[in-house]
């Protein structure tokens, strides 16, 4: 939708997701393409707390 000239938010509200979600996917598809959107897992917020407390 974007490439044929639409906005974000038009595209977003046909895509039913807010504007972030879709720049997010965007965002993801740019890195390495289509592989960027598969699901994957959420970061383990213990861990992440005890790298900060390491650092």
């Amino acid at each position: 939708m974007i490439l044929e000239g639409r906005s974000r938010e038009d595209a977003a509200r046909q895509a039913g997701m807010d504007r972030q979600t879709l720049r997010d996917w965007v965002l993801r598809y740019n890195e390495p393409g289509a592989d960027g959107l598969v699901s994957r897992p959420a970061p383990d917020p213990a861990a992440a707390t005890a790298r900060s407390l390491s650092e």
